[in-house]
């Protein structure tokens, strides 16, 4: 009964009943033996059709619709439809399966209209090819197709009146019988529009419009023309509808006026989605302006026009050229924009205004940009507010919002003229050095605020600061100002007026009085309101007292208060320092400490922060990050016992790193040894080493699976280090020594050109395969060497020496996995040794996106394996898998295969021609999916 239905409800009996074989495919199908399936699944018509396929007793021509079917039915109504590989694959082999068939004309015909132009309208990357499929079949028989389509008009079916677009645009029928052609086709449109609106879903703004009569007149005005949709289902059937007025818009006054209806009149359907890739391929038009223009000489509301916009610079990522464009366009009618601000300006939208309009000085007026306040998210909020502080004239504008209901708005005016009034502050505070005029100022900065939200003022004297350099003390109501701002504060940030009161201040009291009001936040348990004492906590604070004090107290904070969160946010305040190296190796220390996910995730986005103030990458940054703990660059440190010394090295050379102590006299010991009363040792300080040494014992373990990790990923992704910097890293720091000496490393120009390969020895020398002593040159660039791109003899020069010297790699550098070209697999285009084991999809977000890998997502939404895209090669690693959905984590998927797409050309490589690292990275990737 499902396959009946399906087959019933995309009329598939026509096809055979119309131009096959006079009906015979009802009795074959009555009489096919029904099966016997345990699940039924959506694509469970394809397994009914194969084995229709198989049917001895069913006529040729019926076997030969039945694949054209299983062909289509992937496109229409399977669901693999949204798996790109399987779909993309049926549009390159369209015309090959045309020739093969001996399908009629009509039969042509009827299976491109019926499942090809949702390829040509939703499908852009093989529209053009179905677009020109269409045309091509029409030309091939004129006469025929127009009896074809005068045929499928006496059933009203709009779908056919796609055709009628080839008719006109390629002056295929005379002007007689296009006129009668379009009447005809306006009949259908308005009858078939009217049966659609007819339902009570349809709310309409004023009902008299119902009958549809205004699209008849000359001039519309479409003000109080508005209907809206109450149920999806009915939604959906006008989308579908939208593009057949799409195909006639340009020849059809009835049908222009639908589209400017269904752009102005109908409310919360998205129609014409993709519409300027719809001008390229239907109209062949690619110039951006013309489109632009065109569109609102159709009187389309610009709101419409930009959001099509929007959305077309996030699909083809082309903004700098396009912008200029689209920008010049809106000056043109700044009027209407300035309108949709406050009218029609969505949401999603008003992120885009402010980026691509205000961002930078534009020529717009920065009088309208509040009106966006209203209609604005937080994060975009923020933007609007870091724009608008350069901008005190709107002053009045930004105070109309004060009186508005929207909360976010609110917030932001009132953060934009306490930012005024505090810059007006700070210009006073400059030149105020006299002590009496900082206390009469202070009497007009203090707010009632500011007196309410000075914490602990009762149990912490707020008047115990003196004025630098003065033994004059500030006056309460300054500093009482000054705390408040900062726990008055939403977000993580400097205040710079209160940068201006640390400065007048004595900078030694400040940290007392502050430390006080930390300690009383502690006695009241930590209450969350206060969490912004941080900031000056930590802004005041040099860096030994933020290392010696922070990690207790996120310690205090987890273990004794169960406080996570609060924990968290102070993590977070420590990006405001300027220390990268520093704060990044206290931070770091919390990332790898603690479990609690909102501790991890607080450091991580951290680092983040701290890398990009620091205008760095986070691989640069974990580069810094990494300590030296106090051994110098010949790996040795010394521990002083009191009346001995013992001198403890790095072993790098040992699996894993271990740390080897000696005596006075160069033996050695069995460890770092205790302290013992025959030397006189200090027992607290011995005691203390050992200690250290066994935390960085366990530390040196955790960076080289760490480093060995970053490594793997350099190795794949080509990163590449400037030789000065490259010897900072490896050689200066004992700890990353082991990599230096382990792995063979190239030298490169700056085009990437192989200079030589290297590896660093022992005693620091660098040294080529065949043991010649090196230098580098210090213009040059450093890579880790991906082995097999050597030449046979040097690989086995270079294996030679690391058996030789019995060097254990910490990761498989010499040993890669590579993947074997044999003449069998040589000419295919897929990988399918991979899915025998399968995984979780949290195991594939978590594995393959450290290397650069992304979720790959289907037009259904849901996720279909994983992709990367490798820019020096232009070539796009696909591992396809079963689907999911983007929520899911612990689902098992299997790697259905491994393909390699070349963007330039579209075309899927076949395996000999896809390079060895690229196949090596997709390898790599799949065997740590599967253990």
């Amino acid at each position: 009964n499902y396959i009946k239905n399906k087959i019933d409800k995309y009329n598939i009996n026509e096809i055979f009943e119309k131009y096959l074989d006079n009906g015979n495919f009802t009795r074959y199908f009555i009489n096919v033996e029904a099966l016997n399936l345990e699940k039924t699944r959506k694509y469970v018509e394809k397994i009914f059709f194969l084995v229709l396929k198989k049917n001895i007793g069913i006529s040729k021509v019926i076997f030969e619709g039945i694949e054209l079917f299983i062909m289509f039915s992937e496109i229409e109504f399977s669901s693999t439809n949204s798996n790109y590989y399987y779909r993309n694959k049926i549009f390159d082999n369209l015309k090959r399966i045309f020739k093969k068939y001996s399908f009629s004309h009509g039969q042509k015909l009827y299976l491109l209209v019926n499942y090809g132009t949702n390829v040509i309208f939703y499908n852009f990357d093989y529209s053009k090819k179905m677009y020109d499929l269409f045309l091509d079949t029409i030309k091939e028989n004129v006469i025929n197709s127009k009896a074809f389509f005068k045929d499928n008009l006496k059933g009203n079916k709009i779908i056919y009146l796609f055709l009628l677009h080839f008719f006109i645009k390629y002056d295929l029928i005379g002007e007689k019988e296009k006129s009668k052609f379009l009447v005809r086709a306006e009949n259908i449109l308005i009858s078939n529009l009217k049966k659609l609106f007819k339902p009570k879903v349809w709310k309409w703004k004023s009902k008299e419009f119902k009958n549809l009569e205004f699209l008849k007149k000359d001039k519309i005005d479409w003000k109080n023309i508005k209907v809206q949709c109450l149920r999806n289902k009915d939604g959906k059937a006008l989308v579908q509808k939208d593009t057949i007025v799409f195909s006639l818009l340009k020849y059809s006054e009835i049908y222009k006026k639908a589209f400017q209806f269904f752009v102005n009149g109908v409310e919360k359907i998205d129609l014409f989605t993709d519409i300027f890739e719809r001008y390229s391929v239907i109209y062949d038009m690619n110039d951006l302006k013309l489109i632009l223009d065109e569109m609102w000489d159709y009187n389309l509301s610009i709101n419409f026009i930009n959001q099509k916009y929007f959305e077309y610079i996030a699909k083809t990522g082309c903004e700098n050229e396009n912008n200029k464009i689209w920008i010049e366009f809106l000056h043109r009618h700044e009027k209407e924009l300035y309108k949709s601000f406050g009218n029609d300006a969505e949401l999603k939208n008003v992120e885009k205004y402010v980026e691509i309009l205000y961002s930078k000085d534009n020529n717009f007026d920065y009088f309208q940009l509040p009106k966006l306040l209203l209609k604005a998210d937080k994060n975009t909020g923020q933007k609007i507010e870091k724009i608008l502080r350069k901008k005190p004239e709107i002053r009045k504008e930004v105070e109309k919002l004060l009186e508005n209901t929207f909360a976010p708005a609110v917030q932001i005016a009132r953060n934009l003229i306490r930012y005024w009034n505090n810059v007006e502050a700070q210009r006073e505070l400059k030149n105020l050095t006299n002590p009496k005029e900082i206390f009469e100022y202070s009497e007009n900065i203090c707010l009632k605020k500011h007196e309410e939200n000075a914490i602990f003022s009762s149990l912490v004297d707020y008047g115990m600061i003196r004025i630098r350099k003065s033994e004059e003390k500030v006056p309460e109501k300054l500093m009482k100002f000054y705390i408040s701002e900062y726990i008055l504060e939403n977000d993580i940030k400097t205040i710079e007026v209160c940068n201006k009161i640390e400065e007048i201040v004595d900078r030694s009291d400040l940290r007392k009085f502050i430390a006080k009001i930390f300690q009383k936040w502690k006695e009241h348990r930590f209450n969350p309101k206060y969490k912004n004492i941080f900031i000056p906590l930590i802004l005041t604070s040099n860096i030994k007292i933020i290392n010696d004090n922070m990690i207790s107290i996120i310690d205090t904070l987890v273990s004794e208060y169960n406080k996570v969160a609060v924990a968290a946010y102070g993590i977070r305040v420590l990006a405001l320092r300027n220390e990268t190296k520093e704060i990044g190796i206290l931070v770091k220390g919390f990332l790898n400490n603690y479990k609690d996910k909102r501790i991890k995730m607080a450091s991580d986005q951290t680092l983040d922060i701290i890398a990009r103030n620091g205008g760095i990458t986070r691989d640069e940054l974990n580069d810094i990050l990494i300590p030296n703990f106090e051994f110098g660059q010949d790996r040795t440190r010394t521990f002083d016992y009191g009346e001995r010394k013992i001198k403890a090295k790095i072993d790098i050379m040992s699996t894993p790193a271990n740390i080897i102590a000696y005596d006075e006299e160069g033996k050695i010991l069995k460890g770092l040894p205790k302290a013992s009363k025959k030397f006189n040792d200090v027992e607290s300080a011995v005691e203390e080493y050992r200690r250290e040494v066994k935390y960085i014992k366990k530390q040196i373990k955790e960076i080289i699976t760490e480093q060995s990790s970053n490594l793997l990923r350099a190795l794949f992704l080509e990163r590449k280090w400037k030789t000065k910097r490259w010897i900072e890293i490896f050689i200066k720091n004992p700890v990353m020594q082991e990599f230096a000496v382990q792995l063979i490393w190239k030298e490169i120009d700056e085009n990437g050109k192989l200079i030589k390969t290297f590896r660093c020895m022992d005693n620091g020398a660098f040294k080529m395969s065949q043991n010649q002593e090196c230098t580098l040159n210090e213009n040059s660039f450093i890579n880790v060497l991906y082995f097999p791109e050597l030449s046979k003899e040097e690989q086995k020069h270079w294996e030679e020496n690391f058996k030789n010297e019995k060097i254990k790699q910490p990761i498989n550098q010499i040993n890669m996995t590579v993947y074997k070209i044999t003449e069998k697999n040589q000419e295919k285009i897929e990988i399918l040794d991979y899915n025998k084991k399968g995984f979780l999809v949290n195991k594939m977000r978590k594995k393959a996106e450290k290397f650069g890998f992304e979720i790959s997502y289907g037009n259904d939404g849901l996720g279909y394996g994983c992709h990367y895209y490798d820019k020096k090669t232009n070539i796009d690693i696909r591992i396809l898998t079963n689907s999911f959905y983007p929520g899911e984590y612990t689902k098992t998927l299997h790697i259905e295969k491994i393909l390699f797409l070349e963007i330039n050309n579209e075309n899927f490589l076949k395996l000999k021609e896809v390079p060895q690292r690229i196949l090596s990275l997709a390898c790599f990737i799949a065997e740590i999916l599967i253990g």
